[in-house]
């Protein structure tokens, strides 16, 4: 995570997926300027904290700043609502496949690789066809 306030270089020597969040804010108080880099041990399941059950939901937020938070989610299969009011969120998937359904009832089918981008507002269901792992951003506005 680049926090507002950053600058620096990108040195790349290999192919990267990157998933890239911009959320124009004032400056926030006491909010750091220093780069979050969340390693993928961080993500192994020992390092993660339950998030909810039935079904069973496993987490961790590496950025909290009060209105921007990301992190990385682990679901066993099952079904539960989603939506968070006023909240965007932007999920990219690495393992798993998952069925979003809107509240309107379509449905669209997302695997390992997909990034879905849910505005503020929206709400549905999650329905978890295998365990599913993903990194998570969302947004809330003031």
């Amino acid at each position: 995570v680049l926090p507002k306030g950053w600058y620096g270089r990108w040195d790349i020597t290999e192919q990267i997926q990157k998933v890239w969040i911009n959320d124009a804010h004032d400056d926030l108080p006491g909010a750091s300027t220093t780069p979050v880099v969340a390693s993928l041990a961080s993500f192994a399941p020992h390092m993660l904290e339950r998030a909810g059950t039935s079904p069973e939901r496993l987490a961790r937020t590496f950025l909290d700043n009060g209105r921007t938070r990301a992190g990385f989610s682990s679901c066993a299969p099952g079904s539960f609502p989603g939506g968070k009011g006023k909240t965007a969120e932007c999920v990219h998937i690495i393992g798993g496949t998952v069925f979003l359904t809107n509240e309107d009832g379509s449905a669209r089918r997302i695997c390992a690789g997909d990034t879905v981008v849910l505005p503020d507002g929206w709400t549905g269901r999650w329905d978890v066809v295998e365990r599913t792992e993903a990194v998570w951003a969302s947004v809330t506005p003031p």
